[in-house]
């Protein structure tokens, strides 16, 4: 039995090169399928971040038209829900906060 040296090498030479096309092609799979994951990632932060300002916004209204109730009924007007309210915006800008400096700077990071 003879064997034929150039054809086993080919050989192997072709299965070194099917491998790495296919290392390739799911490599850059992978690739696409982070960069996807990325983009929603952002659109949902800023999706977010547009629901708490809107949030934001209502909760100032509703503040504002709490004082303004207020100055012409009596100041317990309310007085309960205004304390929630301004205990809920703390509380929320606190989150905020100690999650933007956790993704801005290092996971070690503790605020508060």
């Amino acid at each position: 039995m003879e064997i034929d040296v150039s054809a086993v090498i080919t050989s192997f030479l072709g299965v070194i090169g099917a491998s790495s096309v296919i290392s390739g092609l799911i490599l850059r799979r992978i690739d696409k399928l982070e960069r996807g994951l990325e983009r929603r990632e952002r659109d949902r932060v800023e999706e977010n971040l547009a629901r708490g300002e809107v949030i934001h916004c209502a909760g100032k209204l509703a503040e504002a038209n709490t004082v303004a109730l207020r100055v012409v009924t009596s100041e317990e007007v309310c007085e309960d829900e205004l304390a929630a309210l301004r205990r809920a915006a703390d509380k929320l800008e606190h989150f905020t906060r100690e999650k933007s400096a956790v993704y801005l700077h290092a996971d070690h990071i503790r605020v508060g």
